[in-house]
Parts: structure tokens; sequence; C-alpha cells
């Protein structure tokens, strides 16, 4: 991680090997290991890190964050990190692809007292 934080250029490829790296690190901190269900498994990382949340499932995830959220702030809908943290936790956590679906333009849909994102995926990750 420092070797790739001295770099002047990060490509794509190199960005996405720091994040998976850097979510690896966190959710081994948080002490969150490996899932059998993706909806169990997101409910207890949604608990770790303090957000009042449903999970729902089916062939996609629905996830309604209830407020106050601890990743509140102004605009939090363009720049909440939940959506990726969570796909980044159940593609480490089971072995299979996870990603969050766009809303329009965005990741998170708020409404009210709510915010609303969804993760599709499931699917066998990709070989390197």
């Amino acid at each position: 991680m420092e070797a790739l934080m001295r770099l002047r250029v990060l490509t794509a490829g190199l960005a996405g090997v720091a994040s998976s790296e850097a979510a690896r690190e966190l959710l081994g901190r948080l002490g969150l290991g490996p899932c059998e269900s993706p909806v169990e498994g997101l409910r207890i990382l949604l608990r770790r890190l303090g957000v009042r949340a449903e999970v729902e499932g089916g062939e996609e995830l629905r996830v309604i964050v209830r407020q106050p959220c601890p990743f509140s702030l102004e605009r939090c809908e363009e720049i909440c990190p939940l959506p990726h943290i969570s796909a980044t936790y159940l593609s480490t956590a089971t072995g299979r692809w996870w990603g969050p679906r766009r809303v329009d333009r965005l990741f998170v849909k708020r409404t009210g007292e709510e915010c609303e994102y969804r993760l599709s995926g499931g699917r066998a990750a990709p070989k390197p």
C-alpha cells in the first residue's frame, strides 16, 4: 500500500488492487471473515460499522439505511461509501463478484429519512 501511495500515476488496475487490499485489511480488523449467506454477512458488516439498515435478498440485494447514518454528509448520496464497501466485502467474503447498481446516475437513492442502494452479482469471480 505504501509503495502504491508513492506512485505518481495510479492506473485503474493498480487502484483496484489497492482498494481490494485496503478492504481486506479493514475487514480483517473488523473481525469479518467468509460468509455463507450474503444477506446475513451484509447485516453483520453494517452492524459493525454502526449503520442501522434492513437488507433484503433476492436476485439482487436491497439495502435500506435508516438515519442517522454515521456516513451522513452533505450530498452524501453522491459520495456514500457504503455501496462500495458492501460490494467489496461480499466479493471477498463469498468468493463471488458483487457490485453496486446505479439508480439513474447515482448508487444511492435518498428519500426523507432513508437511503437505499442495491447490489447485484453473486457471479463467479473472474480468474486473474
